[in-house]
C-alpha cells in the first residue's frame, strides 16, 4: 500500500506543478487526487487481504509537527488545520472513513468528487502504521482564505515556494 500511496503522491505533486486544461483549479485537482488516493488505499488493502489473508498490511505516513507562529487563537486554529491536513488526513480517512477537520468549514466533499459509499471504501483496519518526519513547521493563519487557510514555514538548504489554494508553504534557508 505504501507503493500505491507513493505513486498517487507523485501524481499529486505533478498536478501541483502544472496548468489545468480542464478548467479546474490545481487545488480542486489535488482534492480529487487525495480522495482517489484514499479510495485506492482501501481497495489495495482489500485486494492484498483477499490474495493473502494472513498478510500484515499497513501504511507509512510522512508527518511534520506544526507549531503556531504566535499565541493568537487564529494561529492555533491554523496549526490544528495544518496538522489535520498534512499529518493525519489519510490516516484519519483510513481509520474512520471520513476526513478530519482540516478545512475552514466543512470538508469540500463535492470538490473532491466524494460520493455516497466512498467512506466505507476508504475505511480499513490497518494492521500497522508507520510514521517518519524530518522537519517541523511554523504555522500562521492565512487571514480569511478558503481551504486549509494557513501559512507554513520550514527550514531547509534552499528556498522554495508551493502555492495550492489557500495553503502556502515556504522553505527558507537558515
Amino acid at each position: 500500500m505504501g507503493a500505491v500511496q507513493h505513486v498517487v503522491g507523485v501524481y499529486l505533486l505533478r498536478i501541483w506543478n502544472r496548468d489545468s486544461c480542464s478548467g479546474e483549479s490545481e487545488y480542486q485537482l489535488v482534492l480529487k487526487g487525495a480522495a482517489y488516493d484514499d479510495a485506492a488505499q482501501g481497495e489495495a488493502f482489500r485486494a492484498i487481504k483477499a490474495a493473502s489473508p494472513r498478510a500484515q498490511v499497513g501504511s507509512a505516513y510522512g508527518v511534520a509537527p506544526g507549531y503556531p507562529k504566535t499565541d493568537s487563537e487564529a494561529d492555533k486554529a491554523a496549526t490544528a488545520r495544518y496538522h489535520a491536513m498534512n499529518n493525519v488526513f489519510q490516516l484519519h480517512a483510513a481509520y474512520y472513513g471520513e476526513y478530519p477537520k482540516a478545512f475552514v468549514g466543512e470538508p469540500p466533499y463535492e470538490q473532491m468528487g466524494f460520493k455516497a459509499g466512498d467512506g466505507a471504501i476508504m475505511k480499513v483496519p490497518l494492521d500497522w502504521v508507520g510514521f517518519h518526519y524530518y522537519t517541523r513547521r511554523i504555522v500562521s493563519d492565512a487571514g480569511g482564505a478558503k481551504g486549509a487557510a494557513c501559512t507554513m514555514e520550514r527550514r531547509s538548504k534552499r528556498t522554495r515556494e508551493i502555492r495550492t489554494g489557500a495553503i502556502h508553504t515556504r522553505a527558507s534557508t537558515r
